[in-house]
């Protein structure tokens, strides 16, 4: 093995080769440290050529000596199937060896495995134990997942106060769809004391983010007057973001604008083109408007 990576190494070598020459012979000696960045040295193609059986090879060493990362990285490449086809039934294993060290994005990787039965078998209860680890270290995804798992009583019983604080948290470090949800419970007083102020608060960071079911919302906050001064050419600018990105309700919102003029300009053609984006998704108040449309502008 060090032939082969000295034959890789040319006269001149890089500060990166003598670096991967020295985690070979540090590996070959037993040390779980040189084991593990030999195996990224292999996975990234620094100071070797790039070697995605040798990474895999190394960061397997180092894991069975019990460095965390290497497990984690391990089941990332068997997951992902970078050799030949994923092994998801090892990847969930080393998943959990580097879960039970406590290891965040493993605990939270080995409960979307639980969730959707991915190489173990569905158990919502084990994702929803995985979430609430990786999530009770602050872990953005599994906070989200956690609050999704609490409001559609998936794995433990549904309950919208446990929901919301979890969304909240994920919320607070910047998850778009987090805020999005959290918009939702305060709308709907779901979770949280119903306040149509802090619903649009939250729907304006989502949308701010791109998120085009937020930015819908915030429209009809908007049109309507809900935690908001009521601004029509602002529900339409926010429907309009919603509506380039395929959201067929938005898409039919923004017809409607169109169609009355309210908050732009009246123009039945752009009404009539909306309209038609929505029906086309299979929107059913947007197939019906589209054939009142038409029999309006029939002769």
């Amino acid at each position: 093995m060090a032939s082969n990576l000295n034959q890789e190494l040319q006269n001149g070598e890089s500060q990166e080769q003598k670096k991967a020459q020295q985690y070979l012979k540090e590996a070959d000696e037993g040390s779980a440290d040189a084991q593990f960045k030999l195996g990224a040295c292999y996975a990234y193609g620094v100071g070797v050529e790039k070697n995605i059986v040798e990474a895999m090879r190394w960061y397997g060493r180092a894991g069975e000596n019990g460095v965390v990362e290497a497990q984690f990285n391990l089941a990332i490449l068997l997951e992902r199937g970078d050799v030949g086809k994923a092994n998801l039934p090892e990847a969930a294993h080393w998943y959990k060896m580097a879960a039970e060290r406590g290891h965040a994005k493993a605990q939270y990787n080995l409960g979307t495995c639980y969730a959707f039965g991915k190489g173990v078998e569905k158990n919502q209860a084990d994702a929803m134990r995985w979430f609430r680890t990786a999530a009770d270290q602050g872990h953005l995804m599994a906070q989200y997942n956690l609050g999704v798992c609490y409001a559609k009583g998936m794995g433990v019983q549904q309950d919208m106060k446990e929901a919301a604080q979890w969304y909240l948290k994920a919320a607070e470090q910047g998850h778009a769809k987090s805020q999005y949800n959290l918009g939702v419970c305060y709308a709907k007083g779901e979770g949280v004391e119903q306040s149509h102020f802090e619903a649009v608060r939250w729907y304006q960071m989502a949308a701010e983010q791109g998120d085009a079911m937020a930015q819908y919302n915030l429209g009809r906050c908007y049109a309507n007057g809900e935690g908001a001064l009521q601004d029509p050419n602002e529900a339409v600018r926010w429907f309009m973001k919603s509506a380039e990105q395929g959201y067929a309700k938005a898409q039919y919102n923004l017809a409607e604008c169109y169609y009355n003029g309210e908050g732009v300009e009246k123009d039945v053609e752009k009404a009539l083109e909306w309209c038609e984006k929505a029906a086309a998704q299979g929107y059913n108040r947007a197939v019906k408007r589209l054939e009142e449309i038409k029999s309006a502008q029939a002769p």
